[in-house]
């Protein structure tokens, strides 16, 4: 019997937050699930997974893009960064995290 064919998969490289990653992945696995499930990095939220609400946001060569519309395949020696990314050391968190946190923000900032 016919099992059809095999998942297509590549290999990555490109940079998060500073790190260099070489990741074997799907090509149409979107750059959300691999931040969150993979690199455990959770500042991306999956909202409306339509690329209409923003909670899914990262910088991609220090552009705003949608990460739940973004696919791994495009990806390639590219530069992310995530909230995560934005502090300058553990102790410390940048304006941005520290507006998060003293305005009460959700999500995408609202």
């Amino acid at each position: 019997m016919w099992a059809g064919c095999p998942a297509k998969r590549m290999k990555i490289d490109f940079e998060v937050n500073g790190k260099v990653i070489s990741a074997d992945v799907a090509p149409d696995l979107s750059l959300l699930d691999f931040l969150r499930d993979r690199l455990a990095l959770t500042g991306a939220k999956r909202g409306c997974l339509a690329g209409e609400c923003g909670a899914c946001t990262v910088l991609v060569d220090s552009v705003p893009a949608l990460s739940c519309h973004t696919r791994m395949g495009e990806m390639q020696h590219r530069r992310v960064l995530t909230i995560e990314g934005l502090a300058p050391g553990a102790q410390c968190l940048h304006p941005v995290q520290q507006a998060f946190i003293d305005m009460q923000a959700v999500q995408c900032g609202f």
